[in-house]
């Protein structure tokens, strides 16, 4: 995909096995990096995997826009992500340097 091309694509790997990976873009109008999907293995979740992949991405602020009611808000609001209105979604906000977990 045209994302892998351009290296925004990040991916956990477990001996040979990929347990967590997640799709990004870089804004260059405002530095904020806009993360458009990731998932993990069933058997890894709750382990911070997104987390970890957030902090070595090594960016200052990440945003996550998602459906009003979606239950991953529960998601973004556990991450430490703070919520800004955006029209019908809900539009989170997330400062890793803010954030010790």
């Amino acid at each position: 995909s045209s994302a892998i091309k351009r290296n925004q694509v990040a991916i956990v790997l477990d001996k040979n096995l990929v347990v967590g990976a997640l799709r990004f873009y870089p804004r260059k109008r405002d530095g904020i990096v806009s993360v458009y999907q990731f998932a993990v293995d069933k058997e890894y979740r709750g382990q911070k995997i997104i987390f970890q992949i957030l902090k070595e991405l090594n960016f200052e602020e990440y945003e996550f826009l998602c459906p009003i009611g979606n239950d991953f808000n529960k998601y973004y609001k556990k991450l430490g992500a703070k919520m800004f209105d955006n029209a019908n979604l809900n539009c989170w906000k997330l400062n890793i340097g803010l954030i010790s977990k």
